[in-house]
């Protein structure tokens, strides 16, 4: 064993993890690491195939005594690809990690022998028991000792089960950020690790040793740990009650708690599924007065701070919050009663900001904040609740500079920030907020010559100024053009690089030397048509989804006069700073981004160049790197005219390419995304989205935010509920969602008659779980003063008919929905009670979020109304006002053509011309919605006559609109998990096995081979997925290839399933 090993550490002015991206781990290479400060261990990588492998494991149990080898316990953690491995072990007694690769095969007899003879723990040990089991074809379960810290150490204390969230609260804050996604689904079998990924495998056993002796003692349900014993078996039997009661009383309608769920309906015997997702809307912003008050000397209670403080008032307010002593107002007029109450709640600051629109602020914009102070960047999640929940934030570092780059992911937060943080001061420093990283000094340059090096790079730019750093990004194919990004000392420096060399002609011949008058020419002296020559594009640096969220506002010229950039530059300097612009060879186009959008409205209208909708583009994921783009051009070419194509970055991880192809039209993209979405290329099923905008499906990060609320059953706020609930943690939101005329249930009628009146009543019955979170609180008697006092002494009164609505009778009474900053300060209130998705979507977030009920009908995707009157369902409208006088009802319905089908539409009195009238459109789903209005606006009713102006907006908000009800398609309840996986007949020489290899890390699953029902003396596999995760991707697993031929799985239901031949 080499004993010679380096420190890896991580710090100021030390190398960060991604300087290990590209760097080998190699075999018998052992490391000295910093995990957490002043806490080093020892990382060696070995091999099953390394000799006397087992004395590594030995040597470390080395420091324990001998008494105590075969009580200590082990930490685990497994790696797998295809199968398993890597092994991960950690000695916390020798502090070292031995990671052992294991070569594809049956599993080594030494190391199953070792990890019978000693005991192990790891966390969420399910997988990996299968992985397992897989590998050394034994139920390990009867021979291997594992502990699942989750089940016996975290859930039943109510702690998390996010690993992270684990590892700070039990063993304090790494040196760094191990944990990565690009990491996790990174090629483990690979001939060469990286050290980024080795680092990553022993982080997590690491931190298992360096949590394990804080966790609790283990939870049996024969504990004797006296009363929390009792406390903590109690919840979990209330817990699986509660469950049995909701699947006892589930209707048949729609479950959003699955969000994925399928159904079928035979109508005219036709297999129609349905599909529900929660998506993002896309509303814009509504201008606000903004006022800050400082010193601020009122109530802590959220809902009196709107609704006591300003009783006639509150439906001018658009909100309010508290941080520290400061208080955020915003409101839609400038009432002087309001202004007089902010007076009297401390010093008054009005935001004047006149160069500020709600039009600046749209949906998915991305902010870049800096000058703040370290005190308020350790606050910064709770200071940016004060302005909306609906966002993602991440603190970044450069050099000595620190900025905080921001998602609000609606427009209504975006103007928000704009409006407050820009004009906020905190420890005398002035925040600065812009929309764009102008501060650093980074270039992002594409076309570089094949050839190029860094060397080559320093020579180009040695005129502008010190380089810091170059880091030349992965290509797809060596003979590509390259994309580097280019660090300088200085911004200043970041700005002459653009200016002197941007749209410079290279040669792209290597035999040329470094020397850079040899093969540098400016534009103006060759024709950038000329062979062999390629024109750099430079522009200053911003992260990719940043780059994304710009190329909404690209401006696409097609002039016939524009023949090179230089051309493009000419013709669009004059509306404002550009961001980058280049002449597009493959299209024959100008292409054109400014750093302002108002800039990019004001040149596309003056010069008439098109701004592509989103909605046009397609995200084709999982792309082999042998895909070319003339394959996809190709592929995509029938279903439309192509206007780009454009490759994402490729970092050192990625296993494959992700290439965005936008159409002309939105319904080339539709028609494109729904036939290429089962397709395999090259092998690989690849996965197919459109962009559309604000109507995205909601991030990972948004529906985490549910388990931050906490929803308390007929609970009315007042100041104790407030002050009991603050002893868990921060409040950042509180929602009270009140219900009138509804009689509380009695609680001693007959339970049998409670039954009979539930759906008639729709009563809200509190259950057992609610009393136990009121009585952990200790909610007291809801009858308080209904004047409220400040430091000041200044009284805040209701008026009578405010007073009744406070008060808690039996006329009135709802559901408070508290959300705490933290997750683990819900936790430790000992009872899980969130809001369930439709409440999360319907009530807390009903501005930012909808729930999209989708048919998926072959390859078409319909959405559904099952209860128009259901406010989870969104009603889509076109209204043509006024409607031509010379075009009839005949007319327009032969122009709709075969989308008459899924649609009503009614003649009524138009609202802007006298005498005229006006055409109510209601689709039976969005996306139909879509197409009807792309219709519109591209073809007449009747030829050689203006296009209609359609306006497309939601039902509801239709002025005075018609009684009309859409297309209705009923739902009979009939989940497709139901539905199995068949591959009939089996590609020869595939075995049971071979399909459990295919499907590993898939979900749960029953796998049947039988003999064939279509070829005689051939088998087929029947697979009944058993939960949501194989249901969704154990089809698109076994949808690849076995031995060069193409294996073609389908669905079916059991009672369909045809017996064998």
């Amino acid at each position: 064993m080499n004993d010679a090993s380096v420190n890896i550490k991580f710090g100021e002015n030390l190398p960060t993890l991604e300087a290990y991206d590209n760097e080998e781990w190699k075999l018998m290479e052992k490391h000295h690491v910093e995990f957490f400060p002043n806490i080093y261990y020892d990382v060696i990588l070995i091999s099953t195939e390394t000799p006397n492998f087992l004395d590594f494991l030995t040597l470390s149990l080395s420091n324990t005594k001998e008494n105590e080898i075969d009580q200590e316990k082990i930490s685990l953690d497994l790696e797998w690809e295809n199968e398993l491995c890597l092994f991960q072990f950690g000695f916390s007694k020798s502090h070292s990690v031995v990671i052992i690769r294991h070569p594809p095969g049956p599993g080594n007899e030494e190391l199953f022998h070792f990890m019978k003879s000693h005991h192990f723990y790891a966390k969420g040990t399910h997988n990996d028991i299968k992985q397992l089991r897989k590998k050394f074809k034994i139920d390990i379960s009867s021979f291997f000792s594992i502990e699942d810290i989750a089940k016996t150490r975290l859930v039943p204390y109510g702690h998390s089960e996010n690993f992270m969230e684990m590892v700070r609260k039990f063993a304090g804050e790494p040196t760094a950020e191990f944990k990565d996604i690009k990491i996790t689904k990174s090629n483990w079998e690979q001939s060469k690790l990286t050290k980024r990924q080795i680092l990553y495998a022993a982080f997590d056993v690491v931190s298992l040793c360096e949590c394990y002796p804080n966790f609790p003692p283990p939870f049996t349900n024969n504990s004797q740990n006296g009363q929390i014993g009792n406390i903590i078996g109690n919840r979990i039997t209330d817990k699986i009650n509660i469950q049995k009661k909701n699947k006892k009383n589930r209707i048949v309608n729609i479950n959003f708690e699955n969000r994925q769920k399928t159904r079928r309906n035979r109508r005219n015997n036709e297999l129609i599924k349905t599909k529900q997702s929660v998506k993002f809307k896309r509303t814009p912003a509504k201008a606000i007065y903004g006022f800050i008050v400082r010193n601020y000397r009122g109530t802590n209670n959220l809902y009196d701070l709107k609704y006591k403080y300003f009783p006639n008032n509150n439906f001018l307010i658009d909100f309010c919050s508290i941080f520290e002593d400061i208080l955020f107002v915003g409101t839609f007029e400038e009432n002087n009663d309001i202004l007089n109450v902010l007076h009297n709640l401390g010093d008054v600051t009005k935001i004047v900001k006149n160069n500020l629109l709600p039009i600046d602020a749209t949906d998915g914009d991305v902010l870049f904040i800096r000058n703040i102070s370290n005190k308020l960047i350790e606050k910064f999640n709770e200071f940016l609740y004060c302005f909306g929940t609906n966002h993602d934030f991440s603190i970044n570092q450069h050099n000595d500079l620190t900025y905080i780059r921001i998602e609000p992911r609606e427009a209504t937060l975006s103007y928000r920030i704009r409006l407050f943080i820009d004009e906020f001061e905190y420890n005398n420093q002035k925040i600065i907020v812009t929309d764009f990283p102008y501060f650093l000094p980074k270039i992002r340059i594409q076309n570089l010559p094949q050839y190029f090096g860094k060397l080559e790079i320093e020579s180009l730019f040695s005129d502008i100024g010190k380089i810091q750093n170059i880091e030349i990004l992965r290509r797809q194919f060596d003979y590509q053009e390259q994309t580097a990004f280019v660090t300088f000392n200085a911004v200043e420096e970041a700005e002459n690089a653009i200016k002197f060399k941007n749209h410079v002609l290279l040669s792209n011949i290597s035999s040329l030397n470094h020397n850079k008058e040899t093969f540098i020419k400016k534009y103006e002296d060759i024709d950038n048509k000329m062979t062999g020559k390629i024109e750099l594009n430079i522009f200053r640096f911003t992260d990719e989804p940043h780059l994304r969220f710009m190329r909404r506002f690209e401006l696409r010229d097609t002039d016939s006069s524009i023949s090179c950039s230089k051309d493009v530059l000419t013709k669009y300097q004059k509306y404002g700073e550009i961001f980058q612009y280049f002449y597009d060879q493959r299209f024959h186009v100008g292409r054109i981004q400014f750093y302002d959008k108002k800039d990019a409205y004001t040149a596309a209208k003056a010069e008439n160049s098109e701004m592509t909708e989103e909605s046009r583009t397609i995200v084709i994921r999982d792309l082999a790197f042998t895909t070319t783009d003339e394959e996809i051009l190709k592929l995509c070419s029938r279903f439309g005219i192509i206007q780009n194509i454009i490759n994402r970055d490729i970092n050192a991880l990625m296993r494959f390419v992700i290439k965005e192809v936008t159409f002309s039209t939105n319904q080339a993209a539709n028609l494109a995304k729904c036939s290429l979405g089962a397709m395999t290329i090259n092998g690989i099923a690849i996965r197919v989205a459109v962009l559309n905008g604000g109507y995205m499906d909601v991030t990972d990060w948004k529906m985490r935010q549910r388990k931050h609320w906490i929803k308390l059953t007929n609970t009315k706020p007042n100041d104790n509920l407030f002050e009991d609930l603050k002893k868990y943690g921060k409040i950042v939101k509180f929602i009270y969602d009140k219900r009138q005329n509804v009689q509380i249930p009695n609680k001693n009628e007959n339970k049998e008659d409670e039954d009979e009146n539930e759906n008639e009543k729709k009563i809200p019955k509190m259950n057992d779980q609610n009393e136990k979170i009121k009585n952990s609180f200790h909610a007291r008697n809801e009858n308080q003063s209904e004047n409220v006092k400040n430091k000041d002494d200044t009284t805040f009164s209701h008026t009578d008919q405010n007073q009744n609505d406070y008060k808690d009778d039996e006329e009135c009474f709802g559901d408070s929905y508290i959300m705490f900053k933290n997750f683990l300060s819900l936790q430790e209130t000992g009872v899980q009670l969130y809001p369930t998705i439709e409440e999360f979507v319907n009530i807390l977030n009903h501005d930012e979020l909808m729930i999209e009920n989708q048919i998926v009908d072959g390859m078409t995707l319909k959405e559904t109304y099952e209860n128009p009157d259901d406010s989870s369902t969104i009603r889509m409208a076109i209204v043509i006002d006024p409607f031509p006088e010379n075009i009839t009802e005949n007319q327009f319905i032969e122009y709709l053509g075969e989308f008459m089908e899924y649609l009503e539409f009614v003649l009524d009195k138009s609202l802007t011309v006298n005498g005229k009238q006006r055409m109510v459109i209601v689709p039976s789903s969005r996306s139909m919605t879509n197409k009807i209005y792309s219709r519109l606006n591209e073809k007449p009713v009747i030829e050689n006559e203006p296009l209609l102006k359609p306006v497309r907006m939601r039902f509801e908000d239709v002025p005075n609109s018609p009684k009309i009800k859409p297309k209705v398609v009923q739902i009979i309840k009939q989940e497709s998990k139901k539905m199995s996986i068949l591959i009939d007949p089996l590609p020869e020489g595939l075995t049971e096995i071979d399909i459990e290899t295919m499907c590993a890390g898939y979900g749960n699953y029953s796998l049947t081979i039988t003999k064939s029902a279509i070829v005689k003396d051939k088998t087929r596999a029947i697979l009944h997925p058993l939960n949501c995760r194989a249901k969704k991707h154990v089809f698109r697993a076994l949808s690849t290839q076995f031995n060069g031929e193409q294996m073609k799985p389908f669905r079916m239901f059991p009672c369909d399933i045809p017996p064998p031949l």
